[in-house]
């Protein structure tokens, strides 16, 4: 049975964790009797943006009301999927799950942040937001256990937590191989929020251990003047700043290590891709990363703000093939078996249908119909 079903987020045009995903989910859903009508509601994020950016974040936010208002009510779709980070995308949530509750259609809500964290430093208002999407969604999908007790905490009944970890496509085979030269990648917003002063504090005791010729890129958009903290560092013979970049499976032959040092994630899409292409990561115990990585089986996990250990870890792991290599092996099996796409469309499938059947019922209930 096909299942239709509206999608709103981020453009898939932008670069970042969402999109990437949403790319994915759209150009494969068909094959598995999904159709997803995709209607962008906000654009690429922009640090310190102009009034013409802000008005055009409004102005796609407002196109993208009216399209899914017809899509709901004119074209009859059952179901609108929001995919939620934090901040303004918490107010946007908030807005279309209102205009879902008018139309009668059925809520699926995916969280793509650390909500119990954004929870705790909300204003009330905010608050109310998150209590007002939480209650009336049919379906709330995780990324990960991070937020189990945060959920139990606010009365969300365990039939409407669904569990769907983020997943990316694989290879057949397991492209490291046995990788002996090669740089440190980081991959994602260049914020202190990712842990990027962390990482340049672990490099500063790191430099005089690293081997000769291994470099730390940094990819992604700039919201910390990185080159300026570089400099300041004195880190410019060993860091360099790529900007944002295109990444396929070619993008990461150069890498022997992925550093992911965030203060708090959902299930970082960048952990994924790089794990999907055997390169082995030293992460942080935050969101779902420990749901991902077995410490020191298939990476190396340690605590948000521990520069000291994340020094430590890449010093030995850039001086330590082996361990390397086997952890590439047990990180890329991790995913294969996990994180894959055909895996995340049949349990989207599945979410769709329960929330449905759940959505049904109680309109009947409510109708007092047997």
């Amino acid at each position: 049975m096909r299942i239709e079903a509206v999608m709103a987020g981020v453009t898939p045009k932008a670069t970042g964790g969402i999109s990437t995903l949403v790319k994915m989910v759209v150009q494969n859903a068909p094959e598995h009797e999904i159709d997803i009508d995709y209607v962008t509601t906000a654009n690429q994020y922009v640090a310190n943006p102009s009034f013409f950016t802000k008005m055009k974040k409004i102005a796609v936010f407002m196109v993208g009301i009216v399209r899914i208002l017809f899509l709901l009510c004119v074209r009859g779709k059952k179901i609108l999927h929001l995919h939620m980070a934090n901040n303004a995308s918490l107010d946007r949530s908030f807005i279309l799950s209102r205009i879902a509750v008018r139309c009668g259609a059925c809520i699926v809500l995916q969280i793509h942040c650390d909500l119990a964290y954004f929870y705790s430093v909300a204003s009330k208002k905010r608050k109310r937001k998150i209590d007002y999407i939480l209650t009336h969604s049919d379906a709330i999908i995780v990324l990960g256990s991070y937020l189990n007790n945060f959920l139990a905490d606010s009365g969300i009944e365990n039939n409407r937590i669904e569990l769907l970890p983020n997943a990316v496509d694989t290879p057949l085979s397991n492209p490291y191989g046995k990788r002996i030269k090669g740089h440190i990648l980081y991959l994602g917003n260049i914020c202190p929020e990712k842990g990027l002063n962390d990482l340049l504090r672990a490099l500063t005791l790191a430099s005089p251990y690293l081997p000769n010729g291994v470099y730390v890129d940094l990819c992604g958009k700039d919201l910390m003047d990185i080159e300026k903290r570089i400099a300041e560092m004195g880190l410019g013979s060993i860091v360099r700043y790529r900007g944002t970049v295109v990444v396929n499976a070619g993008f990461f032959e150069d890498y022997i290590l992925n550093i992911l040092p965030s203060h708090n994630e959902a299930l970082p899409f960048s952990l994924l891709e790089a794990s999907a292409q055997g390169v082995p990561s030293v992460a942080t115990r935050v969101g779902a990363v420990s749901d991902v990585i077995a410490d020191e089986i298939s990476g190396v996990l340690v605590d948000a703000g521990d520069a000291l250990a994340i020094s430590n870890a890449l010093i030995r792991l850039t001086t330590d093939a082996e361990a390397r290599c086997r952890m590439s092996s047990n990180i890329y099996a991790t995913v294969c078996e996990r994180y894959s796409s055909q895996n995340y469309l049949l349990g989207l499938k599945n979410i769709y249908e329960k929330a449905c059947m759940r959505k049904d019922y109680k309109n009947k209930n409510e109708h007092g119909l047997d």
